[in-house]
């Protein structure tokens, strides 16, 4: 009978440390189950996002105009006086599809009217209709994109660190703070930051040269873990276009370029167990365009993760 008991416990033993060795195995990913799949969406004047196949579970939408105030979904806002809805339910059905909605401020030449340089006259309307924006269309996140308005200097860093630690309480402890930018910078405050968003890619060709590409992934990811920055704490990027073959050079060589480096970004995700894995969107006039290149991305990632 002790036999027979033994077996019994040494089975519930099994199944016991079954469950502890897959929970811890689960949580290494990120605060969720599932990781942070999906992209960026510049969704000013009724723009809609391509990212919505099997697996996608976040967006990150912004206006990226020239001028900052100038949301997602939404018409030019002027700050002083208060937002109008006509666009409100409209931008809701957008997001609701989704977990993770993040708010995009700046970005290349956003806030800035068209210049690059950093901006401070336009820095403000990049920041002070934020909290507007994320309550008009609940927003659950922001991510800083670290160009235009938001060129990194330590101003700007005081900037956003001043808004978050004022608007944190208000805005509950599940929302999240995105650092979007490129290699670690040293000298820097990061302790308000959810996770850690490296730019992996240059242009609409960069993934034509297969070991440069490899090469800027793992240099720009090293340069963050070996600061302190957890994998599980770091999402990892890729560009639509590029991944597709690219803009203006795209041939058979390039398409195959751009899957090999798609397909080792999604590796690294599922076997580093990175937080995530995000798309700059394919920009193209025609809407389709833009689709079909999404499609293409989406079916290389997902025939990883199956």
């Amino acid at each position: 009978m002790n036999k027979i008991y033994n077996y019994i416990l040494y089975f519930l033993c099994g199944i016991l440390f079954y469950y502890i060795v897959n929970s811890i195995d689960k949580l290494e990913v990120g605060d969720d189950d599932d990781p942070i799949i999906g992209g960026w969406c510049q969704c000013a004047y009724g723009n809609k996002p391509v990212w919505d196949q099997i697996n996608v579970n976040t967006i990150i939408a912004g206006g990226f105009q020239g001028i900052g105030s100038i949301g997602p979904f939404g018409k030019e806002i002027n700050i002083s006086n208060n937002l109008s809805l006509d666009d409100t339910c409209y931008g809701k059905n957008i997001l609701k599809k989704y977990t993770h909605k993040w708010l995009s401020v700046g970005g290349d030449a956003v806030g800035c009217k068209g210049e690059s340089a950093s901006c401070p006259d336009y820095r403000k309307s990049c920041l002070d209709n934020a909290l507007e924006l994320i309550n008009k269309y609940n927003f659950n996140g922001i991510a800083f994109d670290m160009e235009g308005c938001l060129s990194l200097t330590q101003d700007v860093m005081n900037d956003i660190n001043t808004w978050i630690n004022t608007n944190k309480t208000t805005l509950g402890q599940d929302f999240n703070y995105v650092y979007v930018g490129g290699e670690w910078p040293s000298g820097y405050d990061f302790s308000n930051f959810t996770y850690i968003c490296p730019m992996l890619y240059t242009n609409d060709e960069s993934y034509n040269n297969v070991l440069g590409a490899k090469s800027k992934i793992d240099e720009y990811i090293k340069s963050w873990t070996d600061n302190g920055w957890q994998k599980n704490k770091i999402i990892l990027t890729y560009q639509a276009i590029s991944a597709m073959g690219g803009r203006n050079n795209r041939s058979r060589d390039n398409s195959n370029n751009g899957k090999i480096v798609l397909q080792y970004l999604t590796n690294l995700l599922i076997n580093d167990k990175y937080a995530g894995l995000l798309g700059w969107p394919p920009v193209y006039t025609d809407f389709q365009k833009q689709q079909t290149d999404a499609d293409g991305c989406m079916t290389i990632i997902n025939d990883i993760l199956k």
